[in-house]
């Protein structure tokens, strides 16, 4: 559980060489991502964890990122959100981030909101 918080606080921190933030992104990623054929480690996280690591993404999508994170940032959101609805059912404060994306005037905000649910709608 310790080790998928650090790797949000990688992702979140500025001062980390890009590179580093990315392989902390993509590494994140595959261990949130919900797999049909095989256990993936979000399965086994506790729920305290798990609410730690959401809030912790949400935050991580309302820094100020590089053009070339916000493509990974978004993959790893679409793939959390699965994880979560396989859970839960429902992830109110993304929903909520969605929404208010979706109606502004920033493209790149429009886009991400897009892209996310797309991933969830492809979710089964």
């Amino acid at each position: 559980d310790q080790f998928l918080i650090g790797l949000c606080m990688i992702c979140k921190d500025v001062s980390q060489d890009p590179g580093v933030r990315l392989a902390g992104l993509l590494e994140l990623r595959r261990s949130v991502t919900y797999n049909k054929i095989m256990k993936t480690p979000w399965e086994d996280i506790q729920a305290g964890t798990k609410e730690e690591i959401k809030k912790q993404v949400l935050e991580l999508t309302l820094m100020d990122n590089p053009r070339p994170f916000i493509r990974h940032i978004i993959d790893l959101v679409g793939n959390l959100a699965t994880s979560v609805m396989k859970d839960s059912g429902s992830w109110s404060d993304l929903t909520n981030l969605l929404g208010e994306w979706i109606q502004s005037p920033n493209e790149t905000q429009k886009e991400s909101a897009l892209k996310i649910f797309s991933s969830l709608l492809t979710f089964k």
